[in-house]
């Protein structure tokens, strides 16, 4: 197809993000052979019902022998052998009176299916949110992160890493006008960025060096600084408070800034010019002034990741790393050696975990997308639009009617 004259979510409707998505017959194979593995066991437990997921997959197990959560338990390694699966374990079990129990396993699936990124731009959870990313969560594909605080971004592949940028700084620019969102770009070998220069999200012109990160980040210094002298002479305490005020007056509201350092360990060099330190300076005083960070590594040690900035961080992505020692560098947990690859990742928070499917954005597709943005930014992004998704749907629905 050719993107000559059609709207930007137009655009987006071809792009797929390739993860590992199970079929329905899949999932009654791998529901019969779990039936089977019991039986050769000698294990009294049936699965009852399943739910397919974008990297894993749950079958509810029933069972009445309250033994047998632990003799599953026990066993689940030679249950995993004999399903032929790289990862298989039980997350939980519930009661339901004196007798009856299930438990659900939560298993690795096999097929790579690719799933449409229109799928995550469809989610209603995309048109009340200002700042999203679209992952395939769990058993639920349609799985939307809030980007409305800092985000550290680690793995061993750096394809997997990039992806991830990519597919962010996609949803985010689909969505949201200039006058919404300022982006501060630095790019690397890991994930270069020049797809996206010359769009009007651009606050300063891409960074490909470290003197122009550190002038960058002495920039942005001075522009939080600005924001604090703004709330003071406005009556306000935030960047939020400053948005909920403007919603009853017609004072100008702020675009929020997105920092994007695509390799940590290229930027903050040797150290002797304390990058480290100004970097954590900012993450500190941004929280309040609209100014977020993402920033990503594929160097999973104490020396790239201290813990002077990694503790400023508390949402962490982890893609599959090589061993415990990198996973518990960016999670603080083991788990990550545990995920298969081709988009798996660990989404951890303060309050949970979550295993989750990144999305994968062809080069072709964001080069189209970018493009579009280029040349049509008069006609996609206007001072006060509404959100731009949901007017190109608007627009799309009338077209259709007609």
């Amino acid at each position: 197809m050719r993107y000559d004259n059609r709207s930007l979510l137009d655009l987006l409707d071809e792009g797929t993000a390739y993860g590992v998505y199970v079929s329905d017959e899949e999932l009654k194979k791998n529901s019969d052979d779990l039936n089977r593995v019991f039986k050769e066991l000698e294990i009294k437990a049936k699965v009852v019902k399943f739910y397919g997921g974008p990297g894993f997959s749950e079958y509810r197990v029933s069972f009445n022998d309250p033994d047998i959560y632990e003799i599953i338990e026990s066993r689940i390694d030679e249950i995993r052998s004999s399903m032929n699966v790289s990862y298989l374990r039980i997350i939980n079990e519930r009661r339901y009176g004196f007798r009856l129990r299930e438990m659900t396993i939560e298993m690795a699936n096999k097929e790579v299916r690719p799933v449409k990124i229109k799928d995550f731009f469809n989610d209603f959870r995309f048109r009340v949110s200002s700042m999203t990313i679209p992952l395939g969560g769990g058993t639920n594909r349609n799985y939307v992160m809030n980007l409305c605080d800092n985000l550290l971004v680690g793995g061993s592949s750096s394809e997997e890493v990039s992806g991830f940028i990519d597919s962010t700084l996609l949803s985010l620019i689909s969505s949201l006008a200039p006058s919404d969102l300022k982006l501060i770009l630095a790019g690397s070998k890991i994930c270069d960025l020049k797809v996206y220069e010359g769009l009007p999200h651009l606050a300063k012109p891409m960074i490909k060096t470290r003197a122009g990160f550190i002038k960058m980040l002495d920039w942005l210094s001075k522009e939080i600084d600005k924001r604090y002298e703004f709330y003071l002479e406005n009556g306000t305490r935030s960047f939020i408070d400053l948005h909920r005020s403007a919603r009853f007056t017609r004072r100008k509201m702020m675009p929020r800034i997105l920092v994007v350092i695509s390799d940590l360990k290229f930027y903050l060099g040797d150290g002797s010019d304390d990058v480290t330190g100004k970097l954590s300076k900012l993450i500190i005083r941004g929280k309040n002034a609209g100014v977020n960070f993402l920033i990503a590594t594929t160097d999973l040690t104490d020396e790239v990741l201290v813990p002077e900035l990694k503790d400023l961080i508390d949402s962490r992505v982890a893609f599959k790393v090589k061993d415990i020692d990198e996973s518990k560098c960016i999670l603080g947990l083991d788990t990550a050696i545990e995920l298969i690859g081709k988009g798996d990742l660990i989404y951890s928070t303060p309050s949970d975990t979550y295993k989750v499917q990144g999305v994968e954005v062809s080069p072709e597709e964001l080069l189209r997308v970018t493009e579009c943005i280029r040349e049509k930014k008069e006609e996609l992004y206007q001072e006060r639009p509404p959100l731009l998704r949901r007017k190109l749907e608007e627009a799309r629905e009338d077209n259709m009617t007609r």
